[in-house]
């Protein structure tokens, strides 16, 4: 079984990201709708697509009701596996507006909802996509001090890359993270 076949049969249709025949993978935030709003991410230079999902679906907590209110609850907005220059990658995509809140409790349990999948996609369909994926945590903002390039940041033990847009829909080719 390949990746996108686990990918298939693990998670709900809803929460599948699907690219485009041009090779862009659109995240949104539909919810953004403010002039100042980052609304939504169109990503490119993917080589190989294996799957992408959101966790942040509307009215489908992260987790569902099994844990409490918190920080837990948390989750980045998207996770992408995909091949880019030749490397296996697991993006980890945060979209904000306004405030960096949560980015650190989001990046975690990101980290911890790919080792689920990974141990999930070992013992019940022999996948082992424990080694050769790469995990690249990536915080795209409205912040106008981070539009000009991308950077890496650690907020709270947590690194990720940062990437500014001075618009609601942002432009950006995964090939600048490797």
């Amino acid at each position: 079984m390949e990746i996108n076949d686990a990918l298939r049969e693990s998670i709900v249709d809803s929460a599948h990201i699907h690219i485009d025949a041009s090779g862009t993978l659109k995240i949104d935030e539909s919810e953004n709708i403010g002039t100042y709003q980052l609304q939504a991410v169109n990503i490119t230079g993917i080589d190989i697509f294996y799957g992408a999902i959101k966790l942040d679906i509307r009215n489908t907590p992260f987790t569902g009701e099994l844990i409490k209110e918190g920080y837990l609850k948390k989750a980045c907005d998207a996770i992408v596996f995909c091949k880019v220059k030749q490397k296996n990658c697991i993006f980890l995509i945060e979209l904000k507006s306004n405030t960096a809140s949560h980015i650190p409790e989001k990046m975690k349990n990101g980290y911890a909802f790919v080792e689920y999948l990974r141990s999930i996609f070992l013992k019940h369909y022999g996948l082992n996509i424990k080694n050769g994926f790469q995990i690249i945590p990536v915080l795209f903002d409205r912040k106008p001090s981070s539009r000009s390039n991308s950077s890496e940041r650690e907020l709270r033990g947590i690194k990720f890359f940062h990437k500014g847009f001075g618009k609601s829909v942002g432009n950006v080719d995964l090939r600048i993270y490797l």
